[in-house]
């Protein structure tokens, strides 16, 4: 699910937004990927491929297993956040980029995780790998793989409830729901 905030107009006839200060910006608003299952098959690269100047997602509470890649964002893509999320059975939790941000995740990889570049957060994730004493740990935690079992609950803890109840929501979700 890609929920964009609803832009007003900043002018007659105008799209845009207006920022925090109340002045017309020419800045996108970040979109939301979140609450999905996606299975990356077929020789998939990653399950969100944000690369070609695709900038401003926030991706949290997804459940991605068995794509190539976790965050992707070549060739120009920014300003990236991807928590929450959990990535099941990838060759790489991440890429590098810019403005990209990647915390609180879960990562059962077989390689492990690049610390990033300069101007990146990394931190505070779960790192999964066959051996963890082979694998850096970039500000995260490295561990053992998981059981299917254990996998499976954690993939459920971050998908549900869905789809989100009136009760359960924000005022705010609530307007971004798509």
């Amino acid at each position: 699910m890609i929920c964009e905030k609803s832009q007003p107009a900043i002018g007659p006839g105008l799209p845009g937004h207006v920022d925090a200060a109340g002045k017309p910006s020419i800045v996108p608003r970040f979109r939301e990927i979140r609450k999905n299952f996606m299975i990356g098959v077929y020789q998939s690269q990653e399950d969100i491929d944000t690369d070609d100047g695709s900038s401003y997602y926030q991706t949290h509470h997804n459940y991605f297993p068995m794509g190539k890649g976790g965050l992707k964002s070549d060739f120009g893509g920014q300003w990236h956040h991807c928590w929450n999320n959990v990535y099941a059975y990838v060759l790489v939790c991440m890429g590098q980029g810019p403005s990209l941000a990647y915390y609180n995740n879960t990562c059962v990889t077989y390689r492990g995780l690049d610390c990033g570049v300069e101007g990146m957060i990394v931190q505070d994730n779960d790192i999964l790998v066959k051996d963890p004493t082979k694998v850096k740990p970039c500000n995260s935690t490295v561990g053992p793989y998981p059981t299917d079992e254990a996998l499976t609950q954690l993939a459920k803890q971050t998908l549900l409830p869905y789809p989100m109840s009136a009760r359960t929501q924000t005022n705010s979700e609530r307007s971004h729901t798509v």
